[in-house]
């Protein structure tokens, strides 16, 4: 993290902490969508995302709708409905139409903004790379 000082207090460092986590994201999606297309929507779910602050920044920083799913452990029901499709419980057309609650976050931040701020976390990147990464990107 840079751009810290002694006034620098632990609501400052945990703000510097969930931006990075979604900046992250923002980069990992960047890539994606060269590789196969636009992502109009980010489905998420797990422990980070019961942070709205941080659903709210992804938002704004990708420019998409995020939504954010309503199951607290997709994984866990996942397992379980391979298992109940493999027994027979239930078909694959059933688990389609299971409705999938999810609390949504619509982009706020302009695009001027979005792009600012994101040149500004790739020059924080470059700047914290060791000069030969710098150099060879």
């Amino acid at each position: 993290m840079t751009g810290f000082s002694l006034g620098t207090r632990r609501p400052q460092l945990a703000a510097a902490a969930l931006e990075a986590v979604a900046f992250q994201i923002e980069d990992v999606l960047a890539a994606i969508e060269q590789a196969v297309g636009q992502v109009r929507v980010l489905m998420t779910d797990g422990g980070l995302t019961h942070s709205d602050r941080l659903m709210r920044l992804q938002a704004d920083l990708s420019g998409r709708v995020v939504a954010r799913s309503g199951e607290h452990d997709l994984s866990a029901l996942g397992a379980a409905d391979a298992a109940g499709l493999t027994a027979g419980l239930w078909t694959l057309g059933e688990l389609e139409r299971r409705p999938r609650p999810a609390d949504t976050y619509e982009p706020e931040l302009g695009e001027a903004e979005r792009r600012a701020r994101k040149r500004a976390w790739h020059k924080a990147v470059r700047r914290a790379l060791p000069a030969q990464e710098r150099s060879a990107g």
